[in-house]
């Protein structure tokens, strides 16, 4: 009876006609107002759940509605699951709403429940006699076996039944609701509902289920009815119309959203591609609002991810995005501009030296991460061949540099253009110090990169060199970081080695025609032809035959 349970998979055979569903939901009420719900659980189950019943009706809709009073009330999921199938086949023809109704019902329930034992729980802890009461023995033996305190337990004890009917709600409605174009807004808000209810409780491994369900969903086609032969499918998001293609768009958007406030961030990039998938199979483009919104989280994802040189171009269309979009301020645009500018700044620079001892697995190695680069540029509709040189043209040609800040722009400056290896890294430190904490996530890389800098304007002025007078000039680094730095910088240009006997640092130079010295003299050169043209405006040099001579 009232706290009694029974076999629900017994009910169906206990029955050998259905009763009219008037006589049915009649029979509930009276048992209910005799606080005998069980029974009329009982009574209910096998008119919702029966097959016999093809016509839709106002009363099968009412029963179904206490149906899932009852079921919800002693959490009995999996019923629910087998009559809300029942439901939808007997009226997705005839009255969609119904269902949708039903649904609704049934997902407000779980949820207020889940609250209720939430606040429940909270009130549990909260309602203590004594507060100067010392603690019971055998408190203190649960906590000490265990190693959780009353919330724990009692959270453990109220809450995490219904959380886990609550998840298992989300799960149920949506299976219910795939492919049927008539449900599809309520089954995009039962989605949301369920990345809100991940976040809230930070339910990680849920969150992942929930992913590769709804993916399931997007790239598995209904079945065919009984006797037709399914039709060849490929691989990828299954042909839909363009209002189901926006849905699911912002369902992916959602659950990017989601994806980054979890720091999943290996789940955030599948998702991305996902969208990404949607994205190329839509003939309209999406608005730019949404659009901010994902370039926002791929940011996100990059530089968690360590990639700076996509996390460049992911600030590059957002900046393009904002400037689209609405009219920012001259602040707005100054601080868009400074990140722009920084997250160029420390893309890494490309290697230049490969060890013939390693020559085939290092250029298989960088060809294998300059195709996931372009892979992924493609992902934010990038049309050029994405590395730093050509970050750093669309710099200059759309004027981003301009609209950055003077520290921002002496900054790039000094890490790109100027050559002064004695006191470089001193005047970094400076320009560092007025970034402030909005773009204080630059400063570590670019420090770093100062150090690399240095070393490599070194390379092109001295043969060898003390530690101790590195050490001097690398003052963001301490002796540990600074060789780890120099073993980096020797993979990568090949003209440094190091003398620990002698505590030194010594930097190969093959004959004058290396790469290195040969565009320095070129560029002292060039600097030499300016002076003179200066001093004597009739003279005037030609660059081409300093560089010709020079060749």
């Amino acid at each position: 009876h009232g706290g009694g349970t029974f076999d629900f998979s017994l009910v169906m055979y206990t029955h050998k006609g259905t009763a009219k569903p008037e006589n049915t939901l009649k029979r509930a009420q009276e048992l209910v107002a005799v606080d005998e719900k069980l029974l009329a659980l009982q009574q209910i189950y096998p008119a919702v759940a029966s097959r016999r019943i093809r016509v839709w009706s106002k009363t099968q809709e009412d029963l179904m509605m206490m149906f899932m009073d009852l079921c919800v009330e002693f959490r009995k999921a999996k019923y629910i699951k087998e009559a809300l199938i029942q439901y939808r086949m007997l009226c997705q023809q005839v009255n969609t709403m119904s269902l949708d109704t039903v649904v609704s019902h049934y997902l407000n329930l779980a949820d207020a429940r889940a609250k209720e034992a939430q606040s429940k729980a909270d009130q549990v802890v909260l309602d203590i006699d004594d507060l100067e009461a010392q603690e019971s023995p055998e408190s203190m033996m649960l906590h000490a076996v265990s190693g959780e305190d009353d919330k724990d337990r009692s959270d453990r004890g109220i809450v995490t039944p219904w959380l886990k009917f609550l998840w298992e709600t989300y799960r149920t409605v949506l299976e219910v609701l795939r492919y049927n174009a008539k449900m599809e807004v309520l089954y995009k808000d039962t989605a949301q509902r369920a990345f809100s209810f991940c976040v809230k409780y930070q339910r990680v491994s849920e969150f992942r289920r929930l992913c590769e369900l709804l993916r399931n969903h997007l790239t598995t086609p209904a079945k065919p009815p009984l006797g037709v032969a399914a039709p060849a499918v490929p691989a990828g998001p299954v042909a839909i119309g363009p209002e189901s293609r926006q849905i699911q768009l912002e369902i992916r958007f959602a659950q990017l959203n989601a994806a980054t406030k979890l720091e999943l961030w290996q789940e955030a990039f599948r998702t991305v591609e996902d969208i990404h998938a949607l994205m190329k199979s839509s003939p309209k483009p999406l608005p730019l609002a949404v659009l901010g919104d994902y370039f926002q989280n791929l940011i996100k994802i990059f530089w968690v991810s360590d990639n700076f040189l996509c996390h460049a171009g992911a600030w590059f269309k957002f900046y393009m995005n904002q400037k689209a979009y609405r009219s920012p301020s001259v602040e707005e645009v100054q601080w868009l501009a400074n990140n722009v500018v920084l997250s160029v700044l420390v893309i890494p620079p490309e290697a230049t030296h490969t060890s013939a001892l390693s020559s085939s697995s290092s250029s298989s190695l960088a060809s294998w991460n300059e195709e996931k680069n372009q892979r992924i540029a493609a992902l934010m509709n990038f049309n050029a061949n994405l590395n730093k040189s050509t970050l750093i043209g669309m710099l200059k040609s759309m004027g981003v540099l301009d609209q950055a800040s003077t520290h921002v722009r002496q900054l790039y400056n000094l890490l790109e253009l100027d050559f002064c290896p004695l006191d470089m890294c001193a005047r970094v430190k400076v320009l560092l110090d007025t970034l402030g904490d909005r773009l204080g996530q630059f400063v570590k890389p670019l420090t770093k990169l100062a150090t690399v800098r240095l070393l490599k304007q070194l390379s092109q002025v001295y043969q060898n060199m003390k530690m101790s007078e590195l050490m001097k000039l690398a003052i963001f680094t301490d002796r540990i970081e600074l060789e780890k730095l120099i073993i980096a910088f020797m993979e990568a240009q090949g003209n440094v080695r190091m003398d620990h006997q002698n505590d030194s640092i010594h930097f190969d130079h093959d004959n004058l025609h290396t790469g290195d010295l040969k565009s320095q003299l070129s560029h002292v050169a060039s600097k030499l032809a300016q002076v003179v043209e200066l001093m004597h405006p009739e003279r005037k040099v030609n660059c081409f035959e300093c560089n010709k001579v020079l060749d």
